[in-house]
């Protein structure tokens, strides 16, 4: 994959616990934020990033 990491247009990364790359497509993203410390990459991570890792886990440990 061009981005190095698997990422699909869509999809969401999380650089730190508050900001996140949104890929437009494999290689061009932009940068967004979500309230301080609740960034999570999620699995999928085409799902929202911005619900907190104690969240997203529980979440899509469920939806999994």
């Amino acid at each position: 994959p061009a981005n190095g990491a698997g990422f699909k247009a869509n999809d969401f990364q999380c650089i730190d616990d508050t900001k996140f790359r949104h890929f437009i497509t494999v290689t061009d993203s932009v940068e967004g934020s979500c309230p301080p410390g609740m960034c999570a990459t999620r699995s999928p991570p085409s799902k929202n990033p911005c619900v907190g890792k104690e969240n997203a886990a529980r979440i899509d440990k469920v939806e999994g």
